[in-house]
């Protein structure tokens, strides 16, 4: 067919050689007798064939023909309907195939494409994106005002002394605008609890508010340096602390998210602190990292406090860490079990993570909270 489809003629050839051999069997079948064997005659059976024809009614005879072309037609049709139909699934199927690629498929499982092809007997991956939200919410603050009755703000406070930190917590570095709560911070001069300080910053805690076994946090912050290429010692995070009772550590410690820009830009951590088995400080902590600075993009966080211990942090819809064991001191649950009485959100400078780069703060970085819901699981 190639050759046909190159020569336009040779089938033309083809067919005229073919209606010569035939010419050429009949018109010598008189030396074909004398020299060999008879061959069959085609055009015996061809007559054959008409006087068969002949016999049958004229009237029936058109109404098989009729039938035959019928069945013809709809058999052409059926091939392209076929045709078509599988044209448009095999689109259908690319493009289902494309988009769990690139939603679900190369999620925190790790799946692949080929996870979807697989036959319909390997087992399912695991379920590694956060559960809709049920509509059983028993606490949520949108921020479109600072509900004093909600919030205590922290004012000429050095909390975070036990880590170096370098800020000064005041509380006109805490305000909601646009339906978000804004934590700032600032290079200046002030006098704080019992010095002065060069860099001030804003900090809230919860109250009223309890976070109990068997619920979850879902929260959707965005951190802005002021120089997003020198914004080392940036620390923003929510968390709670000493909620089991008898201090830090044996009270325990959940960071529900927390960045830390000195060591890396890039990079979210999630953790849990508590005192082990052999009255040593221990954490359990998983890093996360981006393929660019956490800065550049709003991030929503989920915890699910589950109950008998256990914990899943949950990042942008995927699941990032699971704790359902640890060597406590109580023996685990505990103090894992226990209810959250304080939400604490605060935007941290500098300390043990590493130093502040006064260009992060110069004319001010901001750490925004657009929401934060607690609801049953």
């Amino acid at each position: 067919m190639v050759d046909s489809d190159n020569n336009p003629n040779e089938d033309h050839v083809g067919i005229e050689g073919a209606v010569s051999s035939v010419d050429g069997v009949v018109t010598s079948e008189s030396q074909d007798t004398l020299d060999s064997p008879k061959l069959p005659d085609p055009t015996h059976a061809i007559a054959e064939d008409l006087d068969f024809e002949s016999s049958i009614p004229f009237p029936l005879r058109v109404l098989v023909g009729i039938g035959l072309s019928v069945l013809i037609m709809i058999f052409a049709v059926t091939i392209s309907t076929d045709r078509e139909l599988n044209g448009l699934v095999l689109s259908n199927a690319d493009t289902t195939i494309d988009e769990i690629t690139g939603s679900t498929l190369f999620g925190a499982d790790g799946a692949t494409a080929s996870t979807l092809q697989g036959s319909a007997t390997e087992p399912e991956e695991p379920d590694t994106k956060a559960p809709a939200i049920p509509n059983q919410i028993v606490f949520e603050d949108n921020f479109t005002s600072l509900d004093t009755d909600t919030w205590t703000v922290e004012n000429i406070s050095s909390f975070g002394d036990g880590n170096n930190e370098e800020q000064c917590y005041l509380e006109e570095n805490v305000r909601v605008e646009r339906g978000k709560l804004i934590l700032t911070a600032r290079e200046e001069t002030v006098q704080c609890k019992n010095d002065r300080r060069e860099v001030t910053s804003g900090m809230v805690r919860s109250k009223g508010v309890q976070f109990k076994p068997g619920q979850a946090i879902e929260y959707r912050v965005k951190l802005t340096p002021a120089d997003e290429t020198n914004q080392a010692g940036l620390w923003p995070a929510l968390w709670a602390s000493s909620f089991g009772g008898g201090g830090w550590p044996l009270g325990g410690e959940i960071d529900f998210f927390e960045v830390m820009t000195a060591r890396n830009p890039k990079r979210a951590i999630f953790s849990i602190h508590f005192l082990n088995s052999s009255d040593r400080k221990e954490a359990i902590q998983k890093e996360i990292f981006f393929d660019r600075n956490f800065s550049l993009d709003w991030h929503t966080f989920r915890f699910d406090y589950g109950q008998g211990g256990k914990l899943v942090w949950y990042m942008n819809g995927e699941v990032v860490q699971t704790v359902t064991n640890a060597d406590t001191k109580q023996g685990y649950p505990a103090p894992f079990n226990a209810t959250i009485n304080q939400l604490r959100v605060n935007l941290a400078l500098g300390g043990n993570p590493g130093p502040l780069d006064r260009r992060a703060v110069r004319g001010g970085a901001t750490y925004e909270i657009d929401y934060i819901r607690i609801f049953e699981l």
